[in-house]
C-alpha cells in the first residue's frame, strides 16, 4: 500500500455509492420516468457489458478487501503490545482537490527496550493525531519497521473501503444484468410501460 491509496479508493467509493443510488431508485419504482428511462437504456447492448465489467470489479474489490483484512488480521495476532509517542506529523497536499492529508510518525521501544521510529502510510484529513500523543502500537519483533498504529482507521479502514467499494460494485452490476426480470415485475404491479 502506498501514500496515494486513498486518493484513489475514497473518490471511486463516492462515485460507486452515488451510482448506486441511481439504480435502486429505479429498483424501488420512485418514478415512471425512471423506468421509462431504464427500458430505452436496455435495448442498447452497452449496460450489459457495464454489468458484467462492474460484477467482475467488485468481485476483485471483495477479493482485495478479504487478502487484506486477513493479512492484517495475521499480523495483529503476531504481534506484540508497545506504546509509542508521535514525534511527528507529514502532511502530503492534494493540488487536484487542493486539500492536505496527514501521516504520523510515532517512536515505540520494542520488548528489548531498542528504540524505532516509523512513519505511518496512511494519510487522513484532518489529522488523526497530534504530536506528542500517546498511542497504542502493535509491532513484530522480528521487523519492528512494520509496526502500526492500533487504532481502527490504521488497522482496517484500507480492507473496509474495498469491500464497501466491492459490494456496491457488484450490487450495481446484478442490477444492470438483471434489469429486464426487475423491470418485468414493476410492470406486473404498475402496468405495462408505453411504448418510447
Amino acid at each position: 500500500m502506498n501514500d496515494h491509496h486513498l486518493f484513489i479508493i475514497i473518490p471511486i467509493v463516492f462515485c460507486a455509492g452515488f451510482g448506486a443510488g441511481i439504480w435502486f431508485g429505479m429498483l424501488l419504482g420512485f418514478s415512471r420516468a425512471a423506468r421509462e428511462a431504464a427500458v430505452k437504456l436496455q435495448t442498447n447492448p452497452r449496460p450489459r457489458l457495464a454489468g458484467w465489467c462492474l460484477t467482475a470489479g467488485g468481485g476483485l474489490g471483495l477479493l482485495v478487501s478479504a487478502g487484506t483484512f486477513l493479512s492484517d488480521l495475521h499480523f495483529a495476532r503476531e504481534a506484540r503490545p508497545a506504546t509509542g509517542t508521535v514525534t511527528e506529523i507529514r502532511s502530503l497536499p492534494n493540488p487536484q482537490n487542493r486539500e492536505t492529508t496527514y501521516a504520523p510518525t510515532f517512536r515505540f521501544a520494542d520488548e528489548t527496550g531498542q528504540a524505532h521510529t516509523v512513519a505511518s502510510a496512511l494519510y487522513q484529513s484532518p489529522p488523526a493525531f497530534q504530536v506528542g500523543d500517546r498511542v497504542p502500537v502493535l509491532y513484530l519483533p522480528a521487523n519492528p519497521q512494520s509496526a502500526r498504529i492500533n487504532t481502527f482507521s490504521q488497522m482496517w479502514l484500507l480492507p473496509l473501503l474495498f469491500g464497501i467499494l466491492g459490494g456496491v460494485s457488484v450490487v450495481i452490476g446484478q442490477i444492470v444484468l438483471r434489469w429486464p426480470q426487475i423491470r418485468a415485475r414493476f410492470q406486473r404491479r404498475s402496468g405495462p410501460v408505453a411504448p418510447v
